[in-house]
């Protein structure tokens, strides 16, 4: 495998990453996955540049090839896994967990999050189609297909309990509650959800009116993400 498959130039890396573009040429790829380049960022990275819990990739190797470093609840096998926005790091033998967020800039952070939160992942609804017994099968912004008996939407949210593999909550769209920029200029900050529009008529576009401080805006709902009322799961 060719150095440019598994690196990229610093200077061309994603602007979510938060990196040093002028320290060495080269930084680490994330594997090809389920998430979004755009809505992740490699384990190396998070953790090295951004964490700073070990100072080179030789490092982490000897943590993953200890088993001392979970993603999600799973053993991490490869520094160069992709760990997405709200995705989990654990450090379990220190009890050390941390949530990838963005910051209010839209750049990846990592913030500690307790024990008790930890086996907690949001993730969007990006799909459903209908199954035998009046279930439905969910596709998940990660790439998880998943049975389902309860009312949602596509483009709801779902508190997700990586210990157990099932979906623990519904966060829907509702007046009042709030939302979470997950890509654009706004990316990382947070706003109170209104109302949506649809717009189109063979391909629909669902656009949402927010209160942003004291400003009414609009953004596609592609552009954010349900959080209830912001204190079920920690994300800033």
């Amino acid at each position: 495998m060719s150095r440019k498959s598994t690196h990229m130039s610093r200077l061309y890396a994603p602007k979510s990453w938060r990196i040093n573009r002028k320290e060495t040429k080269w930084v680490t790829n994330t594997m090809p996955g389920t998430h979004k380049k755009d809505l992740s960022i490699p384990l190396v990275v998070a953790v090295r540049d951004n964490l700073k819990l070990v100072s080179t990739k030789r490092e982490l190797n000897y943590l993953i090839n200890n088993k001392l470093i979970l993603l999600n609840n799973k053993a991490v096998n490869n520094s160069k896994i992709a760990a997405g926005l709200f995705d989990v790091v654990a450090f379990p033998n220190v009890k050390k967990y941390y949530r990838v967020v963005l910051d209010k800039n839209g750049k990846f952070m990592l913030i500690e999050i307790s024990d008790k939160e930890s086996n907690l992942i949001l993730l969007k609804v990006t799909r459903k189609v209908a199954a035998k017994g009046k279930k439905i099968i969910l596709t998940l912004s990660n790439g998880y297909n998943i049975n389902f008996d309860k009312k949602v939407s596509v483009n709801d949210t779902v508190v997700f309990d990586t210990s157990s593999g099932k979906i623990k909550n519904v966060l829907s769209y509702k007046k009042g509650e709030m939302v979470y920029f997950i890509r654009g200029k706004r990316a990382g900050n947070t706003a109170e959800y209104q109302e949506k529009t649809e717009l189109g008529l063979f391909k629909k576009t669902y656009i949402a009116k927010l209160k942003l401080n004291k400003e009414v805006i609009d953004s596609d709902i592609k552009n954010i993400m349900s959080i209830g009322n912001g204190k079920e799961i920690k994300v800033e």
